[in-house]
């Protein structure tokens, strides 16, 4: 719950900057944000998988999550 609460927060932020500073519609910018959150997301789990230790390959993660998409 945290963890995604936490991304939802860095995901309004990112839209706000990329309106603010680009001025980039908030559509244009919610989808860049949220396209830009899910990648660090789904980096995230794969490097926590490797540095618990669980003989997972990053190959075999990145398998994992396009099949779970």
């Amino acid at each position: 719950m945290v963890r995604e609460v936490s991304f939802a927060v860095v995901e309004t932020y990112m839209t706000a900057r990329l309106v603010a500073t680009k001025g980039m519609s908030p559509a244009k910018a919610h989808a860049i944000a949220a396209a830009s959150t899910e990648a660090l997301k789904s980096s995230a789990g794969q490097l926590g998988e490797h540095l618990a230790g669980k003989k997972a390959t990053w190959d075999g993660a990145a398998k994992k999550d396009l099949i779970a998409k």
